[in-house]
């Protein structure tokens, strides 16, 4: 694993941990996340998961009609999913952020969620070629953290 892959999979851990525990740490789930268990397309979802997104190297000249096909097509809100944020940082607490690196964590309610939407030939066909050169993604599913009772 390389240093970079390393330092995004720690941070990614970090965001969707914070993004995920109550204040009191409690396992219960919130309010938001029983209403989003309800249903996906006649499914039942289990509990939120994370798309976590990062980009080295960033062209934003050539990702610009990614982002907006993203944008003009809905498809994350279609899908359920909505953004939790979109680099640049508000606030840089500590080290460096180049201005060629991209971040992105959207939540879904449910892993099917995220699979019809990351599969579906609109996104797989017209919308991610668009991004093609434009830097280099990794992109992961995360749970929500804690996704069992065993913290100790």
């Amino acid at each position: 694993m390389t240093t970079a892959l390393v330092k995004f999979c720690a941070a990614a851990l970090c965001v969707v941990a914070l993004a995920g525990c109550d204040r009191d740490r409690s396992l219960s789930w919130s309010a938001e996340d029983q209403a989003s268990q309800a249903q996906f397309q006649g499914q039942p979802c289990e509990r939120p998961v994370y798309l976590v997104v990062s980009i080295e190297n960033l062209n934003r000249k050539k990702s610009a009609a990614y982002g907006k096909a993203l944008r003009a097509s809905k498809i994350v809100s279609r899908h359920g999913g909505e953004y939790l944020a979109v680099s640049p940082p508000t606030l840089l607490l500590e080290g460096e952020w180049p201005d060629d690196r991209g971040f992105v964590i959207e939540r879904y309610p449910c892993k099917l969620a995220l699979e019809t939407m990351w599969n579906s030939d609109e996104y797989q066909n017209n919308i991610k070629p668009l991004r093609d050169g434009s830097g280099i993604y990794t992109v992961a599913l995360f749970d929500k953290w804690p996704p069992s009772a065993d913290l100790d």
